[in-house]
């Protein structure tokens, strides 16, 4: 009976050890994905958009915006979307707030759901997947008057193009391209576009975090194929065993 329980207990020792990696390695890739948190504040005069520290200003004087719309991306492997939205107030008080847990994996909520698309548009191609992108129709994120003074902090989730648009007597929309290389945010008006160029200010930190995103999901993918791997050749071996 001994060398039998010292084999379980080993096999299962082993079972905790590649379990524990499997869930260093979800957690890694939800602290390496790709976000961005862009924050709008308007103080009556001027309105400046910033994401980390990118920033842009454009003087809009007694400005009053009635809805808040969004819009998507989505490719046959990935789709972004909005994880966090919430509205200030001049005092600093909650207006709106809508916050979702989220947890992102190889381009997916696969737990959670994120304020996303629809994509009427949408269709399976045989191209280049990466290359193959539809967008969404407008999503409306707040379908009232916003304050007078205001700050909205819009965390969006996911690579690829997203915006967002202030309507009213003047509209505005925020745009967002993020990926490994064509890396851009601004706005544009009816005076034309003014971009930040969010490239040229990341991190080197930030820059490693998510390009080890793309090796991590790899590795968590890999681990999971070797699991299932081993409990089916397992199985079939009991299997044979049996007869």
């Amino acid at each position: 009976m001994y060398p039998k329980f010292k084999k379980m207990n080993q096999s299962y020792s082993k079972t905790i050890l590649v379990f524990s990696i499997l869930l260093a390695l979800l957690i890694l890739a939800q602290l390496t994905r790709f976000e961005n948190k862009l924050v709008l504040s308007y103080d009556g005069e001027n309105l400046k958009a910033s994401i980390y520290k990118n920033a842009i200003e454009h003087n809009i004087p007694k400005a009053r915006f009635d809805e808040m719309t969004a819009t998507f991306q989505k490719s046959m492997v990935a789709e972004n979307g909005i994880r966090s939205l919430v509205i200030y107030d001049e005092t600093g008080q909650r207006v709106f707030s809508e916050k979702h847990f989220i947890i992102y994996l190889f381009g997916k909520d696969i737990i959670g759901t994120m304020i996303k698309g629809n994509y009427p548009s949408f269709r399976k191609t045989f191209g280049d997947w990466s290359m193959d992108r539809f967008m969404s129709n407008e999503v409306y994120l707040y379908n009232d008057s916003l304050p007078e003074k205001f700050k909205i902090e819009a965390t969006f989730l996911g690579r690829g193009y997203a915006s967002l648009s202030l309507k009213g007597k003047e509209n505005l929309q925020f745009n967002i391209a993020d990926g490994f290389l064509d890396n851009v945010a601004g706005f544009c008006e009816a005076k034309g576009c003014f971009f930040m160029q969010a490239e040229s200010n990341e991190s080197l930190l930030r820059n490693a975090f998510r390009i080890s995103n793309f090796f991590i999901e790899g590795a968590m993918l890999s681990l999971v194929i070797v699991i299932l791997v081993s409990l089916f050749s397992g199985t079939a071996k009991r299997g044979l065993e049996e007869k």
